[in-house]
């Protein structure tokens, strides 16, 4: 009996065990793997194996850093009731998460950043100018200075990258990359521009549509087949297919002498006139014609704004210059500002962070990125740099699923 009731006891440790380890995310050895449970299943096809089966939820960043010419990868953990997370801060995470924090409270629900394995990445000799992920956040998408666009699958449950495809863009000079939402194209932006299609596994169309002699053009954005790119007098909307010219293209005069970025937001497009201290809004027909519906000053703080992006599900933007950030509510005839403040390094891109309060700022310079809590109308810059090395520059966000299956021997 005594026997029997110890072997009874060592089977039920063992399966607690593996309950455990599948419901805290992790695997066989140990490691972290996701947080949001999505289904559990138990079973038992003979009396002396357990085998768990888990459906999880895993959200990873991707950071290029220029100036250290590699990319940090980090699994974000989604902050859980009883931690503390102030206001909703992203930090790397060097050391276990202590999960006994009874009583303490949190204002937010925030993020914890740890390094994936083998992050910072590194991607052969050449230097690395701009990643991107499409928005199911299957695919990475990575450009060197040697104009290369490679494809890579984000595994679900480690967010590895296991290369696709490398093609030759013969972009000289590339500067940044485009992403279309749908997964349908990538645009490498450069002396020339060259815009590539991507297949249903992930494989890039060596064949791209182009344009030569884009030096004068500041920046690119994709929505589906159609484009748009800002230039020194105005924006230029069009469509690509591959293997042909962009065509039609549509040109429109905007204010000012330089251009900052354009942005697809809730059926329009925004274009910041670093110039004239301006917003305008432009629609965009099937066609690629784009027309110009208003401009829009800017806070004086803006004297020569350049980057753009949008929060809050596309109602409200967030606008930077060398030294202040800008939060604008979009509104039918005008956008309202709700706050400005300054910024003590050069912004060179901004990154909201999807379903959370955090907006990332990269810099050329220094380490790390600048931290933006997003609280309800405010702007609240973080004093510690953020996630990423030096010379933090291009993002990317993948939200990606997949399933543990652990089989224990009792």
């Amino acid at each position: 009996v005594v026997a029997g009731m110890d072997k009874g006891i060592k089977r039920l440790s063992i399966l607690n065990m593996v309950l455990a380890a599948s419901l805290c995310g992790c695997d066989s050895n140990g490691g972290a793997v996701g947080v949001d449970r999505e289904g559990f299943n138990f079973s038992s096809a003979q009396g002396n194996f357990i085998t768990t089966t888990v459906q999880v939820e895993n959200r990873f960043f991707y950071i290029l850093n220029r100036t250290d010419n590699n990319v940090s990868g980090l699994y974000a953990v989604t902050g859980e009731e009883g931690h503390d997370h102030t206001h909703g801060r992203i930090m790397a995470q060097e050391d276990d998460h202590d999960h006994d924090h009874e009583g303490e409270e949190h204002e937010d629900e925030g993020l914890e950043l740890e390094s994936l394995d083998g992050s910072p990445y590194l991607f052969g000799a050449a230097n690395l100018v701009d990643l991107g992920v499409e928005s199911s956040g299957r695919y990475f998408f990575i450009l060197d200075s040697s104009g290369n666009l490679s494809s890579y699958e984000i595994d679900g449950i480690r967010g590895f990258l296991n290369l696709k495809s490398t093609i030759p863009t013969g972009v000289a000079n590339p500067r940044r990359i485009a992403v279309s939402p749908d997964g349908r194209g990538v645009g490498v932006l450069g002396d020339s521009v060259s815009i590539h299609g991507v297949s249903s596994d992930g494989v890039l169309d060596a064949s791209g549509s182009t344009q030569a002699n884009t030096q004068g053009w500041v920046d690119l954005d994709l929505n589906g087949v159609n484009g748009v790119a800002t230039t020194s007098t105005g924006a230029v909307g069009f469509q690509w297919i591959p293997g042909s010219q962009l065509f039609p293209q549509f040109n429109v005069t905007l204010p000012g002498g330089s251009r900052g970025e354009a942005i697809y937001v809730g059926g329009h497009i925004y274009v910041v006139n670093q110039g004239a201290a301006s917003v305008s809004q432009l629609t965009q027909s099937g066609n690629s014609e784009i027309t110009l519906e208003q401009t829009f000053a800017l806070p004086a703080e803006l004297t020569a704004p350049v980057q753009i992006e949008s929060i809050e599900d596309g109602e409200e933007l967030v606008v930077a210059d060398a030294d202040s950030l800008s939060r604008l509510v979009i509104e039918p005839n005008e956008l309202h500002e709700e706050v400005t403040v300054p910024i003590t390094r050069v912004p060179n891109r901004l990154f909201a962070v999807p379903e959370s309060e955090v907006l990332l700022v990269g810099h050329s310079t220094g380490e790390g990125t600048t931290q933006v809590i997003l609280h309800e109308g405010e702007l609240e810059i973080m004093d510690e740099p953020g996630p990423g090395g030096q010379g933090a520059f291009g993002f990317g966000f993948a939200e990606r699923s997949g399933t543990i299956t652990q089989t224990v021997n009792l």
